[in-house]
């Protein structure tokens, strides 16, 4: 699976995905304010889970609800990556728009980044890392946005594949603490479903490259 693989080679596109053409990253409507939201993403998303490629690509990022209303809304609308009181609450489904944030997700298990096409839904965006090592690399974090949260699971066909840093030969040999990976390798998810041409995987790796613009 991991020998055959296609390059992201965008430094600033792989750690800030609002970046990619396509992406929409906007403000919340007033009434999502009254519950805390502060802006909605669509695009393209990186999430860490322990769950390897075998299951992930057939049954996609599922979770087990065990919060429910305000306590369930104050969870997706707040900054979530690392967070284990998120995932292990079932409150929804966390992503981050940067991969390096998604890897450090992994600082106390083995586990894997995932690259998600959510170009066709919305989640709840909020700015800020749990994990402070990292404002000195990721100063966009901080004030634009970090985490998007989706209330519902993602499916395998939306998984665009799994990505870990190039300079390391698996996903299992991580390379995501320290400083951010440069480059990135992508191992595509067999069920990954391309709805048009701009979902293909040479669009999206037009899209991850330096020369896309």
């Amino acid at each position: 699976m991991y020998e055959n693989y296609v390059t992201l080679t965008d430094s600033s596109k792989i750690h800030d995905t609002t970046l990619l053409k396509g992406a929409n990253l906007i403000d919340a409507g007033t009434s999502s304010q009254s519950i805390g939201a502060q802006k909605y993403f669509s695009g393209y998303v990186f999430s860490a889970s322990v769950q390897p490629p075998e299951v992930v690509f057939e049954q996609g990022l599922m979770f087990t609800p065990r919060v429910g209303g305000a306590d369930r809304v104050s969870r997706l609308v707040h900054a979530s990556s690392g967070s284990a009181r998120f995932h292990k609450g079932g409150a929804g489904v966390s992503t981050t728009i940067c991969s390096h944030v998604a890897g450090w997700f992994l600082y106390d298990s083995i586990g894997y980044v995932y690259l998600i096409n959510a170009s066709s839904f919305r989640g709840f965006a909020a700015p800020g890392a749990p994990q402070s090592a990292l404002y000195g690399f990721h100063n966009h974090l901080l004030d634009k946005v970090c985490d998007v949260n989706f209330t519902h699971p993602i499916f395998n066909n939306f998984i665009v594949g799994v990505v870990w840093p190039s300079n390391r030969q698996t996903p299992m040999e991580g390379g995501w603490y320290g400083g951010p990976p440069s480059t990135l390798k992508l191992a595509v998810n067999p069920n990954y479903e391309e709805t048009s041409a701009s979902d293909s995987i040479e669009a999206i790796v037009k899209l991850f490259s330096e020369d896309e613009w």
